[in-house]
């Protein structure tokens, strides 16, 4: 958190991410650092203060999301609903997820399908 915090404090116009790539302009790096941040604080919640925090785990999986993270968000949606296999906002999430992430079965069908014509 101490060094996120460096880097918010530089106010740079590009970050270098090793997982994102490229990060500009300033305003969405700042805007990413912050979110990172955020997803730290949850992530911390959800597994040294209270594992069973549901909203800190559904929120994990929204920042996952809104930082194009599919892969995580998809699975915080998918232990939310392991855990609770009525909660609706998990639910929608990974509806939402998908259409971005589909599942690899899903792709290793479609590309099936696609060349079996």
């Amino acid at each position: 958190m101490n060094s996120m915090q460096k880097l918010k404090d530089l106010k740079m116009d590009i970050l270098c991410d090793g997982h994102q790539g490229i990060i500009q302009p300033a305003k969405r790096a700042l805007l990413y650092i912050q979110g990172f941040m955020e997803f730290n604080k949850n992530l911390h919640i959800a597994i040294e203060e209270d594992p069973s925090n549901i909203k800190a785990w559904y929120n994990l999986a929204l920042q996952s999301y809104d930082m194009c993270d599919y892969d995580f968000a998809l699975d915080f949606c998918n232990y939310l609903l392991e855990k609770n296999p009525n909660y609706n906002d998990a639910r929608q999430l990974l509806d939402k997820i998908k259409s971005h992430n589909p599942s690899k079965i899903d792709y290793i069908k479609a590309v099936i399908k696609m060349y079996s014509k």
